[in-house]
C-alpha cells in the first residue's frame, strides 16, 4: 500500500491476475486497473510520483521483458513502456516524463514515457560505474556508489550527452573526498580534512557560511526557490526551518514563518523582484564591509502592541530585511519592495556622506517649506499610528496640487516617504498614485538618483519602478550638483 495526497494505492497479485487500485480518501471512491502480465514472471517496484500518480515498474524474472506503467489517481493509464531487455537499474523521476535504464555495466538509455522513444544516452567509461541518480535540474549523477561514498563521480545533462561537471578529476577529488552525499538528489556535499565543502554541479564549489546555508535549505518547493535565488543572485532567505533569528539586530517581538503557501508566495515574490534588477545591483548595494543581502520571513512582527509589516537594518556584514508574511499576499508583496528600498537607500546615503553630493537631502527641495513641515519627524512609529492622517496624500484623495505623499505612512519621515513612493512605483496600481503632479516629480527624482548612484542602472533600459514615469537623467542636475 502506498499513499499520496488524498489517494491510497493498493497492489494486488493472485491467481486472479495483477491489478492496482486507487482509493480517494475524500470521497471513498475506489477504482481499479488490471495489469496485462502475469505477476509470477515479474518482480515489481512501486513508487508515487508528483500528482499522486502511481508508477509500476516490472522486471522480468523468467523472460527478457521490462515494463513501466504510470496511472492517474482515477486509475487511467497515462504512460506505458515495454522493453525487450531487463535493465540492471531503472529510475523514474517525479515528473514521470522520462525513465533512465542502465543496461549491463556499460550503457544508459533514456526512455521518453510520453512517446515511447528510446535513446542511448552514453556509455560508461568504467564498467563498474553503474550508479545513476537523477538531479532535479535535468541532470544525471553517474559513478560508482557504495555506502554513500561515490567514486568517479560525474554529472551529465539528462537531455543531451553533455558533461556538466567531472568531479573525478577535480581538486576536491585529488585532495581526497572522504564522503559524498546528495541533498535530496540536488547537490553533492563533500567533507574532507575537517572542512565542509558543498559542490553543486550547476554552480561553483561553496565554502564556509555559504555552504552551511545552502545545505540547510529544506527539500520543499520553498527551499528549491531559495536555493535557486542564492545560486543565481547570492541572496539568502531565512524562515522557521532555517534558524530564523532576528534578535541580534531587532528588538521587536516576532514569530518565524513556517513553510507553507504564504512563505512560498513570499519567497517567489522576492525571487521575482530580485531577478528584475540589473545584474550587479545587489553587489553595488553591499558597500563597505557588507557581504550578503538577507531576508527573514516572519509570521508575526510587533512592538509595543503595534503590528509591523517589515524592518530593515545593516548589522555586521549583512543587510537584513525582515518581512511579516502574516498579512495578505498583496501587503507582503508591497512590503518586500518597500523594505528593499530601505536597503537600496544605503548606497546614496554613503555617497552623500563621502562626497557631499546631496542626493538624498535635495529631496526636501522638491517641496515648499510648509509641506516639509508635514512630516511627523519627532513622533515614534507607535505614536504616529494613533494619528494616521491621510491629508495631503493620494490615499486620501483631494485636488492634484494638494497631494504630496503616497499615503499616510509617508508622512512619518523622508525615508518612509521615499519607500512608500517606491513601493507604489513598482506596484500594479502605481499609475493611480503617479497621476498626481507632485508625486510624479518625486518619483522621477527617485529614479534619477538610483540611476546616478547605481552603475548597473545608469544605462539600463527602463527599470521596474519607471513604468509610469518618463526619466530624464539630467532633470534634477541643478538640485543635486548645486
Amino acid at each position: 500500500m502506498l499513499s499520496a495526497e488524498n489517494t491510497v494505492w493498493l497492489f494486488r497479485s493472485n491467481n486472479g491476475g495483477t491489478a492496482v487500485e486507487s482509493i480517494d480518501l475524500l470521497t471513498g471512491q475506489r477504482r481499479e486497473a488490471s495489469l496485462s502480465y502475469n505477476a509470477a514472471d515479474f518482480a515489481f517496484k512501486l513508487s508515487v510520483l508528483d500528482g499522486a500518480r502511481l508508477c509500476v515498474t516490472a522486471y522480468g524474472m523468467t523472460r527478457d521483458e521490462f515494463y513501466i506503467e504510470i496511472y492517474s489517481p482515477s486509475c487511467e493509464r497515462m504512460s506505458f513502456l515495454r522493453y525487450g531487455a531487463v535493465p540492471t537499474e531503472s529510475v523514474v523521476p517525479n515528473d514521470g516524463k522520462q525513465a533512465l535504464l542502465v543496461l549491463g555495466k556499460h550503457r544508459l538509455l533514456i526512455a521518453d514515457l510520453e512517446t515511447g522513444e528510446l535513446k542511448t544516452h552514453f556509455t560508461f567509461r568504467n564498467a563498474f560505474d553503474v550508479s545513476v541518480e537523477y538531479l532535479e535540474k535535468n541532470g544525471l549523477k553517474v559513478g560508482r556508489e557504495q555506502d554513500y561514498i561515490w567514486e568517479n563521480l560525474r554529472v551529465y545533462s539528462a537531455k543531451t550527452d553533455a558533461l556538466i561537471k567531472d568531479y573525478s578529476e577535480s581538486p576536491l577529488a585529488s585532495e581526497g573526498i572522504i564522503s559524498c552525499m546528495t541533498d535530496s538528489g540536488k547537490v553533492a556535499a563533500y567533507s574532507r580534512d575537517g572542512t565542509f565543502y558543498l559542490a553543486d554541479p550547476f554552480a561553483e564549489v561553496l565554502e564556509g557560511e555559504a555552504a552551511i546555508y545552502y545545505s540547510a535549505l529544506p527539500d520543499t518547493e520553498t527551499g528549491a526557490v531559495a536555493r535557486r535565488l542564492f545560486l543565481e543572485r547570492g541572496v539568502e532567505i531565512f524562515w522557521g526551518a532555517m534558524h530564523c533569528d532576528i534578535s541580534p539586530f531587532c528588538s521587536y517581538d516576532y514569530v518565524p514563518a513556517i513553510d507553507g503557501e504564504g512563505t512560498l508566495g513570499a519567497v517567489r515574490k522576492i525571487e521575482s523582484f530580485i531577478n528584475s534588477l540589473p545584474e550587479g545591483m545587489i553587489s553595488e548595494l553591499l558597500m563597505n564591509d557588507m557581504t550578503r543581502l538577507r531576508f527573514y520571513l516572519l509570521d508575526e512582527l510587533s512592538y509595543a502592541g503595534v503590528r509591523y509589516s517589515g524592518y530593515t537594518v545593516k548589522y555586521g556584514s549583512f543587510m537584513n530585511i525582515t518581512v511579516n508574511t502574516g498579512w495578505n499576499a498583496s501587503v507582503v508583496s508591497d512590503t518586500i519592495v518597500h523594505e528593499f528600498f530601505h536597503a537600496l537607500r544605503y548606497r546614496p546615503e554613503e555617497i552623500e556622506l563621502l562626497y557631499g553630493t546631496p542626493v538624498l537631502s535635495s529631496w526636501f527641495s522638491l517641496m515648499p517649506e510648509q509641506v516639509r513641515g508635514l512630516y511627523y519627524a519627532e513622533l515614534s512609529a507607535d505614536q504616529w499610528f494613533s494619528i494616521y492622517d491621510k491629508a495631503y496624500t493620494a490615499e486620501g484623495g483631494g485636488e492634484d496640487d494638494s497631494v504630496w505623499f503616497a499615503r499616510a505612512y509617508s508622512r512619518l519621515d523622508s525615508s518612509e516617504d521615499m519607500a512608500t513612493l517606491f513601493e507604489a512605483m513598482c506596484g500594479e496600481n502605481g499609475g493611480e498614485v503617479l497621476k498626481y503632479t507632485h508625486l510624479n516629480e518625486k518619483a522621477r527624482y527617485l529614479a534619477v538618483i538610483i540611476r546616478l548612484c547605481y552603475p548597473s542602472c545608469t544605462d539600463a533600459p527602463p527599470l521596474p519602478w519607471e513604468r509610469n514615469i518618463t526619466v530624464d537623467p539630467h532633470e534634477f542636475d541643478s538640485l543635486i550638483f548645486q
